[in-house]
């Protein structure tokens, strides 16, 4: 096909296609000619999804006939959820597809199977002299010397966020604590400022870099035992963050299963007033109900939290169910304590929330939402 175009139009259809990853039409158009093959190849290979062990030995291949390919890879999903089949050279595997990549990649998303989780945090070598240009972290390793000595590495100098979860009771971390013995010294992952992680890898993190999220994400084997006590957590953890303002949002996640999981909650939040005041968005707060627990406690803080703006309130745990009225005389309330609130979502269920907005010509909350999730972090 003659080039008839200039190379800069062709160029702007090809990133046309390039956020959906339509990679049928981008193959398609790098089959075309020299000159398309040249545009599209980039952008073709810039998003890479390997699935299960056949395809990560097929794409290795390509890469040892072909080494430019690699260079091309910005974002890396690894799928390896079926252990059953997976080979004991498999993380080798990886390990070596990430020294390709590590100079090219942006974000690196590992999705593996539980019982394996804590044992592949080895893998994290490869990325130790990159340089620097990975930005997302989703990797589900256990908390030892090889995950802090990735993050004290060149090749995390330019993370942004990094997302771990909660290791379940089959593996020898119950829940996925942080060791004691266990630091990060203060330069290491300067630019760190989102964290989804458990609690006590929270508590590693968050001192000394300039974090404004934080998001709790455990198991079922989480009891509020293993989490650190709420002034520890607050006083002398998420204070710490070097962030211009400090927080502004928290997530404490699902405590419904954890002993005591109410007042946990409302000590956050009393403390939260006290140590984190441009706090914007705090959630899951578990709606104060037992009669040994007045709701003071979740209004009061809000007289010192004056840039709240939206909070999330658990009330899955309320027998019998409240209705929508309630939830709309509650939103009232809540405005009284705080001007600034203008965004309660009440969780009933994991996909059952009520979203009330607050509207200026109504002068009221309005109900927007009743089903489904939420913007991220509320949209802060």
């Amino acid at each position: 096909m003659p080039d008839v175009l200039p190379a800069e139009i062709y160029r702007r259809i090809v990133e046309h296609l390039y956020p959906v990853h339509d990679t049928k039409h981008l193959a398609a158009i790098a089959r075309s000619s020299r000159l398309l093959h040249n545009i599209a190849e980039p952008y073709l290979y810039s998003m890479l999804y390997l699935v299960g062990p056949r395809h990560l030995q097929d794409m290795l291949k390509n890469y040892v006939d072909r080494p430019l390919l690699s260079t091309f890879i910005h974002h890396l999903y690894i799928r390896a959820t079926d252990r059953d089949r997976i080979p004991p050279s498999y993380w080798t595997d990886v390990s070596e597809l990430l020294k390709r990549c590590a100079a090219s990649l942006e974000l690196l998303v590992i999705m593996a199977a539980d019982n394996e989780a804590c044992y592949f945090s080895w893998v994290l070598r490869s990325l130790h002299g990159a340089t620097g240009n990975l930005t997302i972290l989703r990797v589900p390793f256990g908390w030892d010397t090889e995950a802090t000595a990735y993050l004290e590495s060149p090749g995390a100098r330019g993370l942004s966020r990094i997302e771990t979860a909660d290791i379940p009771g089959s593996v020898s971390l119950t829940p996925n604590q942080v060791p004691g013995t266990l630091t990060l010294r203060n330069d290491a992952a300067p630019h760190l400022t989102v964290i989804e992680a458990p609690p006590s890898a929270v508590c590693l993190l968050v001192p000394g870099r300039p974090v404004t999220h934080v998001r709790f994400k455990f198991g079922l084997s989480t009891t509020l035992h293993s989490f650190p006590s709420a002034n520890h957590l607050v006083g002398r953890c998420l204070v710490r963050s070097t962030a211009a303002k400090g927080l502004l949002a928290f997530d404490m996640g699902d405590l419904t299963h954890a002993q005591h999981s109410e007042t946990y909650s409302l000590d956050v939040m009393e403390l939260s007033a006290r140590f984190l005041p441009n706090l914007k968005y705090i959630g899951a707060v578990n709606f104060p109900f037992a009669k040994d627990v007045p709701v003071t406690r979740l209004y009061q803080p809000l007289l010192r939290l004056t840039e709240l703006e939206n909070i999330e309130l658990v009330i899955s745990h309320l027998h019998p169910p409240v209705d929508p009225y309630w939830e709309l005389s509650t939103c009232c309330d809540l405005r009284v304590y705080s001007h600034a609130l203008r965004d309660i979502t009440f969780l009933k269920g994991n996909y059952d929330r009520h979203r009330w907005v607050w509207s200026d010509e109504e002068e009221d909350f309005v109900m927007i939402a009743q089903m489904g999730m939420l913007p991220d972090w509320g949209g802060v």
